[in-house]
């Protein structure tokens, strides 16, 4: 159900790139996206997000650890929703084989 949504989410509003290089996979079931979400120590849902990304050219840089994964050690991207400012939450669509993502 989630790979589903997702798929669904990235042939909607992906870019070309993200496109060609996510949703063949998951439409081939060779690949399982993921959803990432922070932990929620008061309630807040999504407003309580401690994982922030910085604008760092050319792209974004994004700082912290996500305590909630569904399939988020399967193959495929990972859509993370990080805070990019003070009352925002932005998700951001990852590929895992990025330096630094690690899901245990």
């Amino acid at each position: 159900m989630v790979g589903n949504e997702l798929a669904d989410v990235i042939g909607r509003v992906g870019n070309g790139t993200q496109k060609a290089e996510f949703l063949p996979a998951i439409v081939e079931g060779r690949s399982l996206p993921s959803l990432a979400l922070g932990d929620d120590p008061v309630g807040d849902g999504l407003a309580a997000a401690e994982v922030v990304a910085h604008r760092d050219e050319p792209g974004w840089l994004i700082n912290g650890t996500e305590r909630y994964r569904v399939f988020g050690r399967a193959g495929g991207p990972a859509t993370i929703f990080v805070r990019t400012g003070v009352r925002e939450v932005t998700s951001f669509l990852v590929s895992k084989h990025l330096p630094g993502y690690a899901a245990s």
